[in-house]
């Protein structure tokens, strides 16, 4: 079913579950931030790559490539430490997120790889 907000009623959110929150609680990968990535990489190695989880209110399977355990060292963060940590909720984000809206993507050189972005 593809929901759009503009089309939903105000009470329409009423039949979705209530969204379990994902706590994390300390630092699994330390405060130093080399030694964090590293320790983040190797969890999520070990913890998600290749790795396939069910989203809850979808049912669909949702893998983690390689590719996605990549991106944990990628970019700038105005909290890395954090960022890195919540690599670690990644399961429990994917099994309890609730989908939102479907939509055609619309930017070309992104239609190679996918058709519909959901959120």
């Amino acid at each position: 079913m593809v929901k759009n907000p503009k089309l939903m009623s105000d009470t329409s959110y009423m039949s979705k579950p209530d969204v379990k929150i994902t706590r994390l609680d300390g630092r699994m990968f330390g405060d130093e931030l080399w030694k964090a990535r590293d320790e983040a990489e190797d969890w999520a190695k070990e913890n998600l790559q290749g790795k396939s989880f069910v989203n809850k209110d979808t049912g669909w399977g949702i893998d983690i490539a390689n590719k996605g355990i990549k991106k944990i060292r990628s970019g700038d963060r105005l909290t890395p430490l954090d960022h890195l940590e919540a690599v670690r909720a990644i399961p429990d984000l994917i099994k309890n997120a609730v989908l939102d809206e479907t939509r055609p993507v619309t930017i070309q050189i992104l239609r190679t790889y996918t058709s519909f972005m959901h959120r």
